[in-house]
């Protein structure tokens, strides 16, 4: 008896659902969105499928580079492609750190930070979740762009301003952690080893346990995109002794300890990077850094 009621209820709730058409009509915010999957020929596709969506806003339209508006305007199949980068077919239950494939074929990543009581995707705020009788629409305040088919090691090995951090990874033979699942990545630039001095980056680059302890340090499971990090937070870091850095948000920065997220949220298929500009050191190795 209580599965028929359980039954009996969500029809009833998808049966006082909109439909997506009625959603996008009745929201005005939506009305680049509504215009753009009318134009692409998509509305009818969403109407057929069990589909979650997520839909940007007018003004995040707006915010698109010129350079970007200037692509869009002139090529319909990378308008296409991109709002089919916004759908994802089936009607799925999102999980924090899930991975979901869109109708382009590339996928994106949903998060749910229960301390902030906030949920991403791509690292893209979610602000308001609203029913439709054939899905969910997910309303967001940037146009999701694609981001390249690569790695957090990916990220740190070609970037130019990562390249004293990658020689020191490759010191510590760490490149297949880097590899791994959901993993944040606190990385230094490379002007961030010049407030070291040359003696303890050379003390430092002998000793391949210390530079695996040191950048254990700079690492944690979990896909934490900036927001959901939050002021006092402690991060539990992939160090020996599972070290925890903490985290300080004050005037619009964001350090980790000491240490200030200078470029934050590089996507990777397996995480993220976050570009900081002072080496994270635990204090139990002060004294090893500095005698060798």
């Amino acid at each position: 008896m209580r599965v028929l009621y359980v039954m009996v209820l969500a029809v009833f709730h998808v049966a006082l659902s909109d439909t997506l058409t009625e959603v996008l009509e009745s929201k005005l915010e939506l009305l680049v969105m509504k215009r753009l999957l009318e134009h692409c020929k998509l509305t009818e596709t969403l109407l057929s499928e069990n589909v979650t969506i997520f839909a940007p806003v007018n003004g995040a339209f707006r915010n698109l580079s010129e350079d970007m508006l200037d692509k869009l305007s002139t090529d319909y199949n990378l308008m296409v492609e991109l709002l089919k980068y916004h759908v994802v077919i089936g009607n799925e239950s999102l999980q924090n750190d899930g991975r979901y494939q869109t109708m382009n074929g590339r996928h994106v990543r949903y998060n749910n930070y229960q301390h902030n009581e906030v949920s991403t995707v791509d690292g893209v705020i979610i602000t308001e979740i609203v029913p439709i009788n054939n899905g969910a629409l997910y309303i967001i305040d940037e146009v999701l762009i694609p981001y390249p088919n690569r790695t957090v090691l990916d990220i740190i090995s070609t970037d130019p301003d990562f390249s004293q951090s990658y020689e020191f990874i490759k010191i510590a033979k760490m490149e297949e952690l880097l590899l791994g699942d959901d993993v944040t990545a606190f990385i230094p630039v490379n002007a961030g080893y010049e407030k070291l001095g040359a003696a303890v980056r050379n003390n430092v680059a002998m000793t391949p346990n210390l530079l695996k302890e040191i950048f254990g340090y700079h690492l944690t499971h979990g896909t934490l995109y900036s927001p959901g990090l939050y002021n006092s937070e402690k991060v539990r870091t992939l160090s020996t002794l599972r070290d925890t850095a903490t985290i300080r948000q004050h005037n619009g920065y964001t350090r980790v300890n000491y240490a200030t997220i200078k470029r934050p949220d590089i996507k990777a298929t397996n995480g993220v990077v976050h570009g900081i500009n002072l080496v994270l050191v635990q204090s139990r190795f002060y004294t090893a850094i500095l005698s060798g």
